[in-house]
């Protein structure tokens, strides 16, 4: 079974208490998470705060840039994706549709 921490602020952080993910159909654990309590949740939105002025002084250029290396690294990445995505809704990946896992799928095939 996979173990995940919260990744805040370019760190991977734990806390006291985590959560078991279960697949939804048969309740079959797959995960367990960290259970973030009221400080995670203020260093979480004072660092994306910081990161959106970030992003604000990217010339546009500079973000279409990123974008599209993001890009690349989510169609590199797409069978894990699609897998966990698949895995948290219970659904096979063929019959995600509009999903996000037909999505990647999409952006893998281009």
């Amino acid at each position: 079974m996979e173990s995940y921490s919260n990744y805040i602020g370019g760190k991977w952080v734990d806390a006291p208490r985590t959560d078991t993910i279960r697949l939804p159909f048969d309740g079959t654990p797959v995960a367990t998470v960290p259970h973030g309590g009221a400080e995670h949740l203020t260093q979480a939105v004072a660092v994306a705060q910081e990161g959106a002025r970030a992003m604000a002084a990217l010339s546009n250029a500079e973000r279409a840039d990123m974008l599209l290396r993001i890009r690349t690294l989510l169609a590199r990445d797409v069978e894990d994706f699609a897998r966990l995505i698949s895995s948290e809704t219970g659904k096979p990946i063929k019959q995600s549709g509009g999903d996000h896992c037909g999505e990647l799928f999409e952006l893998h095939r281009r």
